[in-house]
């Protein structure tokens, strides 16, 4: 029984499916406290302690692999062996990605800039789908960005972002 609007408190939460406790809390975390869809990432970011990804790693590069593996290896400080176990690939494969990805540059005044943009690690676990699609898909369905506002994040052609997203929803 899906519900759209807060239900009284008479009804026991155990009676509840978990998924249907968290529509509830959001619910009131959004109409009654007021917080917003970046507030409510920011809290979910804090209370699961996965390592998110800020997306302008993913700007103007033809590789998002290289960009993540390096930003993992450099910024985060993880090893070759971390971060194949975090994605869920054979370690020869993220060295090889590693050394590939050593030209590859960040924009340094970017590093310490907030973005509202993250990503969590753990949608790159999904081998179905490119990295790029993976990101595409996330921007769509969490953020509600269209496929002209996701080609302008991410400096790329509205057509390449409709093609990538298409492939993604398959």
């Amino acid at each position: 029984m899906p519900l759209d609007k807060p239900i009284p408190n008479t009804v026991l939460l155990a009676t509840l499916p978990s998924e249907e406790i968290l529509k509830q809390l959001f619910l009131n975390l959004h109409s009654q406290q007021k917080l917003s869809l970046s507030s409510l990432i920011d809290l979910y970011q804090q209370t699961v302690k996965e390592p998110f990804i800020p997306l302008f790693i993913f700007t103007k590069t033809p590789n998002p692999a290289q960009a993540l593996v390096k930003y993992l290896k450099e910024k985060e400080n993880y090893s070759h062996n971390d971060i194949s176990l975090l994605l869920h690939k054979d370690p020869k494969t993220i060295w090889g990605i590693s050394q590939r990805a050593k030209k590859l540059k960040f924009h340094q005044n970017k590093l310490h800039q907030q973005t509202p943009y993250q990503f969590p690690l753990s949608i790159f676990q999904e081998s179905s789908r490119t990295i790029s699609e993976n990101i595409i898909l996330y921007l769509n369905k969490t953020y509600h960005l269209q496929t002209k506002q996701i080609a302008k994040l991410l400096e790329k052609s509205p057509n390449t972002i409709a093609v990538l997203l298409k492939r993604a929803k398959a």
